[in-house]
């Protein structure tokens, strides 16, 4: 499974864009994607901070996956 950073709760300029799901850019032209980011950057919660997504790919299929990386909280997240 190839996994690539697609957002962190930090500033990602400069990350490249890379093609999921017949777009060459995911994060503004797939319609749920880039509001889920955005309510991710404006959420406030002590938590958020250790939010990100993950662009991964899986047998040709692209995935997203909301994971946390909180050191306090020991977790599984499905994929």
């Amino acid at each position: 499974m190839a996994v690539a950073l697609l957002t962190f709760s930090c500033n990602n300029d400069g990350l490249p864009v890379i093609s999921a799901c017949g777009t060459e850019d995911p994060i503004e032209d797939l319609e749920w994607l880039n509001p889920e980011i955005q309510r991710r950057k404006n959420d406030t919660s002590a938590d958020a901070r250790y939010c990100y997504i993950e662009q991964a790919t899986n047998d040709g299929e692209t995935l997203f996956i909301y994971n946390d990386c909180n050191p306090i909280v020991n977790k599984v997240v499905p994929v």
